[in-house]
């Protein structure tokens, strides 16, 4: 029988199964919180310009409202843009509503013309030529593209320094 000055002593915690636990619980909060900031908004935008890319005659100001009107589809677009390919295959969609909701996103402009996809290259080139003069900071990158290896990317960005420098169609 125990004195009942010396009761047993209570069992000892192991250090190495709360910290596995208390990693468990950072790491499902962590899940929780890309699932509902990145994730899903993500998603949201994908199907809006998905939508985009596959009807010819589409609404492109209703995009924008539906994107949560110009202020905030420009940050979710730009944030769009910057995904790999892989997660963002409309990429010159994202481009159109993003000139459309924001007339200062030449910078976007010029970083697509780096693109991997020819399309968005193109449409980078078609949108930086339709603003004329304002876009003269884009004809370095504008004059690269007259590299590429695709004749659609060479005649737009061509167009657009035509348009840029004020040069007449002939």
């Amino acid at each position: 029988m125990s004195e009942p000055g010396n009761a047993p002593a209570p069992p000892k915690r192991m250090l190495g199964p709360m910290l596995l636990w208390s990693a468990a619980i950072v790491a499902a909060l962590a899940l929780t919180w890309f699932i509902g900031a990145v994730a899903v908004p993500h998603y949201k935008t994908w199907t809006i310009l998905k939508e985009g890319a596959n009807t010819w005659s589409w609404d492109y100001p209703g995009a924008i409202e539906r994107l949560g009107g110009p202020e905030r589809a420009a940050a979710k677009l730009r944030a769009y843009l910057r995904l790999p390919k892989f997660f963002a295959p409309h990429r010159w969609v994202a481009l159109v509503l993003l000139w459309m909701s924001d007339r200062s996103s030449i910078p976007e402009l010029i970083r697509a013309l780096g693109d991997t996809d020819e399309s968005t290259r193109e449409v980078a080139a078609r949108i930086l030529g339709s603003i004329g003069p304002d876009a003269r900071i884009a004809v370095p990158a504008l004059e690269r593209a007259l590299q590429d290896e695709n004749p659609g990317v060479r005649s737009a960005a061509a167009e657009a320094l035509k348009q840029i420098r004020g040069e007449e169609k002939k």
